[in-house]
């Protein structure tokens, strides 16, 4: 019996030693917070990341104005839908389950349908094309090189769209690759590295310059909100932009008939970009048939499934059978 209670004793020495183990003195290093010069901050792997080929530890965010040109209203040719093609229009949007916004603006009279125009949504991914549009034309406006190259790092890492999230940390793309990323695959990170350089005070400039009503909505881009008739003011632009004698119109316009997720439809080419995220649903596009014409679609149906597609299709072939160019 003492044998057996001087066992118990010995137990209970060890398990109090073993309670009071001291915690490794392993000593874990703490990332660097990501600082408005986006100094770049390496993954602690034991993967090395390549060696960057220009020097962009620090980056220096490109200042001052865009220098916006007001496009005039074209000169009317007459065209307009009658009252009983709106209230078709009107009743067929009111049937829809959910929130929908829906503007459509003939650009060879001027012409605007709206129905909602004034609901805000969050933006969502639409605004990359506005936001690509202007860093375009401030690249080609100061002659700032395209081909200079960010570096990704895991300061930079953000989910949802977009390729470059899975991508090793320490590579490297330029400027012109991510305005590519940021309209054909809705990259995030694309979109957040672009940011960095071009900050959202130059696109609010910008903004008001051609005449979007809730500036202050645009916060720090990817934040947005959007309204139709503001969706409409940004195709509008990006229009004279694409079809204007600018360096990089074409380019943009050559991503934006080759982005990801068609929601608006037409037998003939669509310039768009789509957004999609909790409480939106949105494609804003540019339809290029004879009589071309813009089209913008924003809803709260962020399911994004066959229903909403269905919808957005519905939508779609209701403007263009009553745009002029059914019988064309």
């Amino acid at each position: 019996m003492k044998r057996f209670f001087a066992l118990l004793l010995t137990m209970a020495v060890c398990l109090t030693g073993c309670v009071g183990t001291k915690a490794p003195t392993t000593t874990t290093t703490a990332l660097a917070p990501l600082s408005t010069s986006l100094t770049t901050v390496l993954p602690t792997t034991t993967t090395t990341a390549p060696a960057p080929t220009t020097s962009m530890t620090t980056i220096t965010p490109v200042k001052g104005t865009l220098t916006v040109t007001p496009v005039p209203p074209p000169e009317s040719d007459g065209f307009t839908l009658t009252d009983e093609q709106v209230k078709a229009l009107d009743a067929q949007m009111a049937a829809y389950e959910g929130t929908f916004a829906v503007g459509y603006y003939d650009l060879t009279s001027g012409y605007t349908y709206l129905y909602n125009g004034t609901q805000s949504f969050p933006a969502a991914s639409v605004i990359k094309a506005p936001y690509c549009r202007y860093v375009l034309e401030l690249a080609e406006q100061r002659d700032l090189d395209l081909q200079a190259t960010l570096t990704y790092h895991e300061g930079l890492l953000v989910g949802g769209t977009g390729s470059i999230q899975n991508a090793p940390f320490g590579t490297q793309y330029t400027h012109e690759q991510l305005i590519k990323l940021a309209i054909r695959q809705s990259d995030n990170v694309a979109f957040r590295m672009l940011r960095q350089v071009y900050p959202p005070a130059g696109f609010r400039q910008y903004a008001a310059a051609i005449g979007i009503t809730d500036v202050a909505g645009i916060k720090n881009v990817s934040s947005s909100n959007l309204c139709a008739v503001d969706a409409i003011t940004y195709m509008k632009d990006l229009y004279t932009y694409i079809t204007g004698d600018n360096r990089y119109g074409k380019t943009l316009e050559e991503h934006m008939l080759r982005t990801i997720n068609p929601m608006i439809r037409s037998k003939y080419p669509i310039v768009r970009k789509y957004g999609w995220m909790e409480g939106a649903y949105h494609d804003m596009a540019i339809i290029k048939a004879p009589r071309p014409y813009i089209l913008v679609i924003l809803s709260d149906r962020d399911e994004g499934g066959k229903e909403e597609l269905q919808i957005f299709r519905e939508i779609s072939e209701a403007i263009e059978a009553v745009s002029g160019n059914s019988a064309r």
